[in-house]
């Protein structure tokens, strides 16, 4: 595919305003993630977000978003090498839960919390949730099962809470 600067701008305003427009709207994507800053942060510190307070792109939650959308070929590219197309036209690199401890600890941080965000509600039709008192649920069911060890990077971004030493 031949790079067309225009190309990638029309794409990136297009994302953007898609996501700019999720940002108005209720998305455990974002809540969750605020939710655990919120937890840790204090008055001096400095909050580093690739946008949008959704973390970093997961190397397992993109595969079985690939798979959601039938590109076994894609998913399989993923396990490969670690990245993909987000839709912006540059490959984007993914990370297992493993992979990005490492990369923060040799940089010399202390990893306080890690989650994976969203882990169970990305694969549903979250309509069905919209009512208030069912979306308060079904938040808290997402903040109880997203730290689970086993369960690290099974939704489509990883979120680390980190400080450094």
């Amino acid at each position: 595919m031949k790079y067309d600067p225009q190309e990638v701008r029309d794409v990136y305003d297009a994302v953007a305003a898609e996501e700019d427009q999720a940002e108005k709207s209720r998305s455990l994507r974002t809540e969750i993630p605020r939710a655990f800053i919120q937890t840790y942060l204090k008055p001096d510190d400095l909050v580093l977000d690739a946008g949008g307070g959704t973390g970093i792109n997961a190397v397992y939650g993109f595969m079985r978003l690939r798979l959601s959308q039938g590109l076994l070929d894609e998913a399989i590219a993923i396990e490969e090498s670690g990245e993909t197309c987000c839709g912006m036209g540059p490959r984007t690199r993914l990370y297992t839960a493993d992979e990005m401890t490492a990369v923060l600890q040799a940089a010399g941080f202390e990893i306080l919390e890690v989650a994976s965000t969203p882990t169970l509600t990305d694969a549903i039709d979250r309509t069905m949730y919209s009512d208030k008192l069912a979306w308060q649920k079904l938040k808290a069911l997402e903040m109880e099962i997203c730290t689970r060890p086993e369960l690290l990077g099974m939704g489509h971004h990883l979120l680390f809470i980190a400080r450094k030493k």
